[in-house]
């Protein structure tokens, strides 16, 4: 049995080239009369930060290593509580300034959590044998401070009504959405519960959060989740007999949400692009609601049925087998005819399949990773290939 323990100070530096300076960046304006002409130029597109410093990170970590029965089983334990100081975050400034947001050094984080890990491996007499891992990590994020009195923080993401917050004694960036509640049905939903003027039947029905019997874009928002998950997992090994293997890993997380904004495109119900199937689904007639959650077809949008809301999250938890390979090592005493000490042929896949209820290309998804505050967009991401390898290894 080990027993460790380790304290250190370090810092992140990825404050970027030249974000701490009055940059410019390249733009086209039409200038003249008569409809002018198309001048292409330069505008400010950074502001001037000279007090820009590292973040300051904190931690502490304390683990227990256990090797038992011969070697056949080791487990390892850690925990690791970590303050993050001087946080780099892109915060929201006064439009008057020329700009939306600023990258500032400011408040402080706090990361905790556990990592267990557990291995085995053995070959038995027989020739037979195998290697396991698997791995399990937790984290909590909590937000200590905000700089001065602590307010919230509430950013936009890739547009404008996908709201976050982040604010003290919670993780960054939590969803902060109106909560869709599924549709009006019929003229008598309608009228007995709170709803936007331009709402119609078949349009989404959204929560009253603050109970004050009406609707309204602002005081209805709360928060609605996460993009980080609750833990996440690998766990892998490998198989050898007479020369044949096979090697595997999966990986995976649980408990996150991802804001699905392909969603305001492709199932809008407003026939402007191609569709997903969830428009078989949506509410056709009073008789016809469909399943109750979808709104009706409308070329002309009402309700307010686009704007960004919970509608719009899904689960992100997921398990994928990430690789696979499986290979054929030949005798030795056939290949050294051919002058050859070692032959071994395997086919191999990568991103072979994914479990999830997701329905975007990929749960693995962040299409804002330098954006701290609004983490968990999909927009338009590219899908993750699906990669098959056929190949040969010699030693001569």
């Amino acid at each position: 049995m080990k027993i460790r323990a380790s304290y250190g100070v370090t810092g992140n530096f990825e404050i970027g080239n030249y974000d701490h300076l009055a940059t410019m960046s390249t733009d086209n304006y039409i200038l003249g009369t008569n409809g002018g002409f198309l001048q292409y130029g330069y505008k400010p597109d950074n502001i001037k930060r000279d007090d820009l410093s590292w973040e300051k990170n904190q931690m502490i970590n304390a683990g227990i290593d256990l090797q038992m029965f011969d070697g056949y089983i080791g487990f390892s334990v850690d925990y690791y509580n970590t303050n993050t100081s001087n946080m780099l975050l892109y915060v929201p400034v006064p439009l008057l300034t020329g700009y939306s947001t600023s990258l500032q050094n400011l408040g402080k984080v706090n990361n905790r959590g556990w990592e267990l890990a557990l291995t085995s491996q053995h070959t038995f007499a027989n020739g037979f044998g195998y290697s396991f891992n698997a791995n399990y990590a937790k984290n909590t994020n909590e937000v200590k401070e905000l700089g001065p009195g602590n307010a919230p923080i509430i950013s936009s993401g890739s547009v404008a009504h996908a709201y976050y917050i982040t604010e003290v004694g919670k993780p960054i960036g939590n969803y902060y959405l109106l909560v869709q509640d599924g549709i009006f049905a019929t003229e008598e939903d309608l009228k007995k519960y709170p709803h936007f003027d331009n709402t119609e039947v078949g349009d989404f029905r959204f929560v009253d959060v603050d109970g004050d019997g009406k609707l309204d874009l602002d005081k209805d928002r709360t928060i609605c989740g996460n993009y980080m998950p609750k833990f996440t997992y690998d766990f892998g090994g490998k198989l050898w007999y007479a020369g044949f293997d096979m090697d595997f890993n999966f990986q995976g997380v649980y408990g996150n949400k991802i804001l699905n904004l392909n969603k305001r495109y492709l199932d809008n119900m407003e026939g402007n692009t191609n569709g997903t199937k969830i428009a078989l689904d949506r509410w056709k007639s009073p008789e016809n609601p469909g399943s109750g959650s979808v709104n009706k077809a409308n070329r002309k949008q009402t309700g307010y049925n686009s704007r960004t809301s919970t509608w719009h999250l899904e689960s992100g938890s997921y398990l994928r087998l990430q690789n696979l390979s499986l290979g054929y090592t030949l005798p030795r005493a056939l290949t050294q005819k051919f002058k050859v000490e070692k032959m071994r042929v395997y086919v191999s896949g990568q991103n072979l399949f994914t479990i999830t209820n997701y329905s975007g290309y990929n749960p693995e998804v962040n299409a804002r990773p330098s954006k701290n505050l609004t983490p968990g967009e999909d927009y338009g991401t590219y899908p993750l290939a699906r990669t098959y390898m056929f190949g040969l290894n010699l030693t001569l």
